[in-house]
């Protein structure tokens, strides 16, 4: 049996553990159900040797906080960024449009990347190519363009790949 679960079979033991501590518990309520889904994954994470280790259903989450974390690094430096060049006397913005050859390829992709961009601070997503390979952009700080996109395709977009591809 060892190896035949996969990470669909995994979730939906998952649900079932959850369900029953609710109903252990005493009530549906969201937080019930948030603790039973969490102690599910943390039962399931234990009694791996008995159907296999290194299934992705446990890599998911650490991937997930990976690109969280790199993202409130990236939110948290960039906002300081922005405020020092507003509250500076002599200007260091450069403005510029970027364009950034992507590889990642889903809607869901593209999309998770174009937000994440725009939700960094004196960063905007402007446009995708038809053929939808470039990522067109718009940064304060352009001096450098290729530590731009070296930053998009080895932090963000290499995150992205990871959870979803």
């Amino acid at each position: 049996m060892k190896g035949a679960y996969s990470t669909a079979h995994l979730f939906s033991l998952n649900i079932m553990l959850m369900l029953a501590w609710s109903a252990l518990a005493g009530g549906f309520s969201t937080f019930n159900l948030f603790v039973g889904f969490a102690l599910g994954w943390v039962v399931l994470w234990f009694i791996q040797p008995l159907y296999g280790r290194g299934n992705k259903y446990f890599k998911k989450p650490w991937q997930i906080g990976a690109l969280l974390a790199l993202f409130l690094y990236d939110l948290i430096l960039s906002s300081f960024r922005v405020a020092w060049e507003i509250l500076a006397i002599r200007s260091f913005a450069k403005p510029g449009f970027i364009a950034v050859p992507l590889d990642v390829r889903s809607d869901m992709q593209i999309l998770l990347l174009a937000n994440f961009i725009s939700l960094t601070p004196g960063s905007l997503t402007l446009d995708i190519s038809e053929d939808r390979r470039t990522l067109y952009l718009h940064t304060m700080f352009a001096s450098d363009p290729d530590k731009v996109r070296s930053d998009i395709k080895n932090g963000i977009e290499k995150r992205i790949l990871e959870i979803t591809g």
